[in-house]
């Protein structure tokens, strides 16, 4: 996270005052990486903020370990390179769950390496229909949903460098009929870091790889939903699809 510690500072002052937990999984981290964060968090007392240091050798990993670490009602998977949105995040997750729903979906604006943002948001926005929600899971931006934690305990992100979000969805038998979307934008993502691993070869290599980890059953024990059969269906056709043009 060399370098990004300023986005951080500023999110992790606004998150303070919320009642939110906060958990860093730093990923092969140098000393100083891992120092100047905790002195960060040390200096402003953030008593509900964790910083662990492993080996996790992807985000799969390093999320799953996240999740069994946290106590929260809610989970949520922020990258160290980006800007959430805290108001509006924190907005979203409590009309999610005054409405009774299991996950929620912010709005998104990509930033480009010139500051220049552009909002990126659902089509059909005033049309939330399942079409709709089948393509923004195509490309979901993990980073600006948020889950009740119960839904997500013991499904697991898989092993690879691109690819493990949608898989996640797929495994977690979702009843698109508790997801909460919410219009504004929640989380800007910062495009123009050389090592985001969309750049990387290896990653985009692990689009292959995609259907070896769909699960035969779900975790809750129950059959799969209509919606999660055909995303699943659509995983495996997308890695066909790219095997013959690979």
């Amino acid at each position: 996270m060399s370098g990004r510690l300023t986005h951080i500072e500023i999110w992790l002052q606004k998150i303070s005052h919320y009642n939110s937990e906060v958990i860093f999984l730093i990923d092969s981290s140098n000393d100083e990486t891992f120092s100047d964060l905790k002195a960060i968090v040390d200096c402003n007392n953030y008593e509900k903020v964790k910083i662990i240091n492993g080996n996790f050798g992807g985000p799969g990993a390093a999320r799953n370990f996240g999740i069994a670490q946290a106590s929260g009602d809610w989970v949520a998977f922020w990258d160290s390179d980006d800007n959430p949105n805290v108001e509006a995040f924190v907005n979203m997750v409590n009309n999610a769950q005054q409405a009774g729903k299991q996950i929620a979906i912010g709005g998104w604006r990509k930033v480009n390496s010139n500051l220049e943002m552009f909002s990126v948001p659902f089509k059909k926005t005033y049309d939330f229909n399942l079409p709709n929600f089948f393509k923004t899971v195509r490309n979901p931006g993990i980073w600006r949903w948020a889950f009740k934690r119960p839904i997500v305990e013991g499904v697991f992100f898989p092993n690879l460098l691109m690819g493990e979000d949608q898989v996640f969805l797929a495994n977690l038998n979702i009843d698109w009929l508790k997801v909460y979307r919410y219009k504004k934008n929640v989380y800007d993502y910062i495009q123009g870091n050389p090592s985001q691993l969309t750049t990387s070869r290896l990653a985009i290599a692990d689009r292959l790889k995609m259907s070896q980890y769909l699960v035969k059953t779900p975790v809750n024990g129950k059959k799969f939903s209509f919606f999660n059969r055909t995303l699943r269906i659509k995983i495996k056709l997308s890695v066909f699809i790219n095997r013959i043009m690979s």
